[in-house]
């Protein structure tokens, strides 16, 4: 079976718990990309996942992913979901970890 590609837009708490989780359970990706503004919470996140790709410029790599997780506060979420849009293919899933859109 083909490998997927996962992207995270947000790098700090829920991302790290998701590829603790993934780790744990022996499920592998072909490729991993986090993307956060924090450059802190990524290298946070290489010192733990040292595969994971980071990137605190461009939304372009995460969004070429086969799943995206979008991982934001609330407020965000429809501002990050509009910044991927563009970059994203038909057979994209797209998750919110959000509890609720505002």
């Amino acid at each position: 079976m083909e490998k997927r590609t996962i992207g995270f837009v947000g790098g700090g708490r829920i991302t790290k718990i998701f590829l603790e989780g993934f780790k744990n359970s022996g499920v592998e990706f072909s490729n991993v990309v986090v993307f956060d503004p924090n450059g802190e919470s990524l290298l946070k996140l290489r010192k733990v996942f040292p595969q994971v790709k980071t990137t605190s410029e461009g939304l372009e790599q995460v969004a070429a992913s086969d799943i995206i997780f979008v991982a934001v506060h609330p407020p965000m979420v429809v501002e990050t979901i509009e910044k991927i849009k563009p970059y994203i293919h038909d057979n994209t899933m797209i998750i919110s970890l959000a509890p609720k859109i505002m």
